[in-house]
């Protein structure tokens, strides 16, 4: 546990979460024969400040069931509430931030407004053709973020005709949507505050409304819920179903075909005024972009020079974080070793910091904020954070808790971790938190063991052997524990051992019990050397 906070998590952090190369699998909707459509992005994020109350209502709700699955295609978007994945949402409150949002033609509309936007376009049709803006306000207070960060058709239960996306997370706080018109600027702070005159300029006024922007500025981010005036959902980032290798790592959103994507998360066409988010792998685009304001390409041209001008990848997270980028004040804490911007990062909601953090606090032995920050990331999305979250109940730097050592665990599982999922089947065998559920633990295990966990194929091996949750098989328990010891758990060779000595599971085989005690002792378990010595 020690070497993995202080190494895999720290290293992590510092190196930056780069998404994985691999070929693209095939979505969901494709594999059912549903139609393609130009205006929907595999990665997207569209508002949902256009939905009605009701509609707000069933996604808050769903958002506290299981994870949420979608249907988007070309002409709407909806939640398929017959349909679901497994998985939890947890609240991450960041520093409260505002913004304002303006579409300013059809496409913009239909593409960040996709449950309304077709029929918003065509009622301001004559007004944005004289000028006319659809504004957003945005008070954003945090994220509930799911446990998963990729849902295969496998993983689907119930009623899922038609389903394309889930919900990885949403953005949580208030907001104003009114029309407004290029001829006047708008500010969020008075949209917010209702300052802007109900004489929009436009002959359709449209306006929507939820929460309360006093609320929002008195959210206090270490909170495990946002006020209850300022929790409505305002975006939500949607990922493909698909099938294929597990995501590792976030990748950034997409926009349709035709537009881009820009600070502000809004997609739009490419302006002549207007810098967009580059291309993470188009290097010479995020030279342009970032020398044109775009500080999110700030970011994305530091990771790519980062190995090669360190300097200039340092000076171009510090232009990012001077402008706000929280993944920029991350990424330059990691490279000057800044614990106070590695912080700042993580409060301002860039997840991947709070694991540096963590690691740092836990070096130091600051059990308090150690805690806090594996916590956080854990909400956060991360599936390692939350391992090492519910592993601080073990450590002992928390007191006696177990449901919540058994809901980062569950997370932890559920976002990936083999070492999380074999905790969390200790947990189901002991009925700690939870119901005592063997069957439960030996599905748990076989899983983590089938993807690789050397200690879960040893604590599987020990089912079989004692006929605890599965039918006795000592052949299968001999197995199992072979495939433990040939992978990283050096104390299952020194079982092993034994199981060849004693003829568990085939005829005893004193050369094969000779050499995994050797193996074992090599692995440092000292109780193995004396008996590969006789």
């Amino acid at each position: 546990m020690t070497s993995r906070l202080l190494v895999s998590l720290f290293a992590l952090a510092v190196a930056g979460c780069a998404a994985a190369v691999r070929p693209p699998a095939p979505t969901y909707a494709a594999a059912a024969g549903a139609p393609s459509c130009a205006l929907v992005a595999e990665r997207s994020e569209p508002f949902v400040v256009d939905w009605r109350v009701d509609k707000r209502g069933d996604l808050e709700a769903a958002l506290g069931k299981g994870t949420v699955v979608v249907a988007y295609d070309c002409d709407k978007l909806r939640i398929l509430s017959d349909c679901s994945a497994e998985g939890s949402y947890a609240f991450a409150g960041v520093t409260e931030k505002e913004q304002l949002i303006r579409l300013v033609d059809a496409d913009e509309i239909r593409a960040n407004l996709p449950l309304s936007g077709g029929a918003l376009s065509g009622t301001l049709k004559g007004s944005l053709e004289r000028g006319a803006t659809l504004d957003v306000a945005l008070a954003l207070v945090g994220t509930k973020t799911s446990s998963r960060l990729d849902v295969a058709p496998s993983d689907l239960k119930g009623d899922c005709a038609g389903a394309t996306h889930f919900v990885r997370s949403a953005t949580l706080g208030a907001f104003v949507m009114r029309t407004g018109t290029r001829a006047k600027t708008a500010a969020a702070a008075d949209l917010l505050a209702g300052a802007a005159s109900a004489s929009s300029g436009s002959e359709e006024l449209v306006e929507n409304r939820d929460g309360s922007v006093e609320a929002c500025r008195a959210a206090d981010p270490t909170k495990d819920t946002p006020p209850a005036r300022c929790a409505s959902p305002l975006r939500l980032r949607l990922r493909p179903i698909k099938a294929g290798a597990a995501t590792v790592a976030e990748e950034p959103p997409q926009c349709p075909p035709g537009l881009v994507r820009f600070d502000d998360g809004k997609c739009g066409k490419r302006s002549a005024d207007a810098p967009f988010i580059c291309d993470p792998s188009n290097a010479i685009e995020c030279e342009q972009q970032c020398t044109r304001g775009s500080l999110v390409s700030c970011v994305y041209l530091g990771k790519s020079v980062r190995e090669t001008a360190p300097d200039r990848a340092v000076k171009l997270y510090e232009r990012a974080c001077d402008g706000g980028v929280a993944e920029g004040c991350g990424r330059l804490g990691a490279m000057k070793s800044d614990l106070g911007l590695l912080e700042r990062s993580c409060r301002d909601g860039w997840f991947p910091a709070c694991t540096a953090v963590g690691a740092t606090k836990f070096k130091a032995g600051d059990k308090v904020d150690v805690v806090a920050a594996f916590k956080r990331g854990c909400d956060g999305g991360s599936a390692d954070d939350c391992e090492s979250y519910g592993a601080l109940f073990v450590m002992k730097f928390l007191p006696p808790n177990d449901a919540e050592q058994l809901r980062a665990f569950q997370r932890a599982c559920e976002g990936g971790s083999k070492v999380g999922c074999a905790n969390l089947a200790q947990m189901y065998a002991q009925g700690r938190g939870t119901s005592t559920d063997v069957a439960r633990a030996v599905t748990l295990l076989r899983s983590s063991c089938d993807r690789g966990a050397s200690a879960s194929c040893a604590a599987l091996s020990s089912h079989y052997l004692a006929g605890n949750g599965v039918e006795r098989d000592p052949a299968k328990a001999l197995a199992l524990m072979e495939r433990a010891c040939e992978g990283d758990d050096r104390g299952s060779c020194l079982v092993l051992g034994m199981m060849y000595q004693n003829g568990t599971g085939r005829p005893a085989d004193e050369a094969k019990a000779r050499a995994a005690f050797v193996r074992a002792c090599e692995g440092g378990v000292e109780e193995a050397c004396a008996a590969a010595k006789r």
